[in-house]
């Protein structure tokens, strides 16, 4: 399993308000904004309020499932656009299925990732295949189930390098214990050691049952959890994700995202059962290619975006059935919203529809004839890789 990291936490970005409705929703070409060179080519913001949504979220995944459930739970409107459908199959229920899960054809992207830069002083070349998912839920459908919390580290240096405070370790904690149900711990321990007992998110604790019960009774296994526990002093608790732990040397387990039954837990069923209580309030448009976040400039000159353009019945870029299925007859709906437009499709996708919206580095966007919305040249930028090895 790889997992990535990216220069974009998130974005969110303020709407204008706008009506709804299959023309553009939006005045002519904006002369009155001219000290922003990127109004030149937008269109003025309107003054209304009447979008079919308040929230547009682009990506079901960890992130963007998370954010819409949370929108609608909370009274808003919100419509949940992603390039997959809701696939349900042993592949991604069945948690020792996920190296099936992540070769999936129905799901699987079929990404091919240059690990070093063309031209690499060393003339190294490597290509590596990356398992992402199109599907309701995103990669939470086929990754490893492992549910640990960051070093504090990590969140220290976010808040740090933004300034600001609430992605502190304590701040992004208590939204851990919120969404976990802790399932392997006793409530009366746990609480104290920071799990969460009535969330969304079930965890287990690894399938002992392999070296308890007589019937799967393995010698070679024994001794290599044996020699594990010799070699590899266990850390409090035998459990990473506690704060407590954070930095300590040693072995513990690895909770699983895994609902009571040992099945696959992850957003994917929370957004499913948000939506079925008011479907109304959160709206699914599955199996749409975000192509272009729609933007529009204010009197003042201030750029902001107010929808979605998205291909419908399109599979994302990277996976073979794209060439296919993807082309220049592709048929172009725009989604608008009233409040924000939230951009969550993972560590490709978002700064790839961040660069198609102009939204950019502006050497980049114009080698590819896009205009220059905003200049942000860490769009795109210090993409991460950490590798783990399953042995």
């Amino acid at each position: 399993m790889r997992t990535l990291s990216t220069s974009i936490i998130g974005l969110s970005l303020a709407l204008g308000a706008l009506p709804q409705s299959q023309s553009s929703p939006v005045a002519s070409t904006n002369a009155t904004a001219s000290h922003n060179p990127a109004c030149s080519a937008l269109p003025a913001c309107p003054t209304t309020r009447n979008a079919a949504y308040d929230y547009i979220v682009v990506g079901s995944g960890a992130g963007g499932g998370t954010t819409a459930s949370r929108l609608a739970r909370n009274g808003y409107k919100v419509l949940l656009m992603d390039a997959g459908v809701d696939w349900v199959n042993v592949n991604t229920t069945a948690p020792l299925y996920l190296a099936r899960a992540t070769e999936d054809p129905a799901i699987e992207l079929t990404y091919y990732v240059d690990l070093y830069p063309p031209g690499d002083k060393l003339g190294r070349n490597v290509t590596n295949w990356y398992p992402r998912a199109q599907a309701l839920g995103g990669c939470t459908v086929h990754n490893a189930l492992i549910s640990q919390i960051p070093h504090a580290w990590d969140f220290n240096t976010i808040s740090s390098e933004f300034g600001d405070s609430s992605w502190s370790p304590t701040s992004m904690q208590q939204y851990f214990t919120r969404i976990e149900n802790n399932t392997y711990i006793p409530e009366a321990q746990g609480v104290a050691l920071g799990h969460g007992y009535n969330g969304w998110l079930s965890t287990q604790g690894p399938a002992t049952n392999l070296v308890t019960d007589p019937q799967y009774y393995d010698p070679m296994l024994i001794d290599i959890l044996t020699g594990w526990e010799d070699a590899i002093a266990p850390i409090n608790g035998s459990d990473w994700s506690t704060p407590a732990n954070d930095l300590a040397n040693g072995g513990g387990i690895f909770p699983l995202t895994k609902n009571y039954n040992n099945t696959r837990s992850s957003v994917r069923d929370h957004i499913v059962e948000v939506h079925t209580a008011n479907p109304k309030a959160l709206v699914f448009q599955l199996q749409t290619l975000a192509t272009k976040v729609l933007t529009c400039c204010e009197t003042s000159g201030k750029v902001r975006a107010y929808g979605v353009q998205g291909a419908v019945d399109q599979y994302l870029p990277g996976s073979p059935k794209f060439k296919t299925k993807y082309g220049s007859n592709q048929k172009l709906t725009s989604f608008f919203a009233n409040n924000e437009i939230i951009v969550a499709g993972g560590a490709y996708e978002t700064p790839h529809l961040l660069m198609l919206s102009g939204i950019g580095d502006p050497v980049q966007l114009k080698a590819n004839n896009i205009n220059t919305v905003a200049n942000l040249p860490g769009v795109g930028q210090n993409l991460m890789d950490r590798i783990e090895l399953s042995v």
